[in-house]
């Protein structure tokens, strides 16, 4: 089998939101609707082994809400009728998304830097 992962790209960062990833997968023996077909996170795991459609392309909804933040391997991987493999990664990073009605400030401890030290980083 031969994949190709279209997006996410190499080194992204990716938003708070869902984000699609999508991906080519092609075959000389079987149709792509065919093959053991299989995206796993190094961090998070099994993420699905949903067949790719009969054109080839295969999609994975990622809900950031559900996975972990920071760096992920992504690793999307075929298998054909005659036991042969095939294999592509991504590297990406998934971001925190802090949002505003999430953040209790409370837990935040603040001290003020003492006078005429406080500088601003440019």
């Amino acid at each position: 089998p031969t994949l190709q992962i279209l997006s996410p790209s190499m080194g992204d960062v990716l938003p708070s939101t869902s984000t699609i990833f999508r991906a080519s997968v092609q075959d000389d023996l079987d149709t792509p609707d065919t093959l053991g077909l299989s995206w796993v996170s190094d961090v998070d795991g099994l993420l699905s082994s949903d067949p790719a459609a009969s054109d080839g392309n295969s999609l994975y909804s990622w809900d950031p809400s559900l996975h972990s933040s920071g760096n992920h391997t992504i690793t999307l991987s075929a298998t054909d009728s005659c036991g042969a493999t095939g294999s592509t990664q991504v590297v990406f990073c998934q971001d925190q998304g802090y949002e505003a009605d999430n953040l209790d400030l409370a837990t935040w401890h603040f001290r003020a830097a003492p006078a005429g030290t406080a500088q601003i980083p440019g």
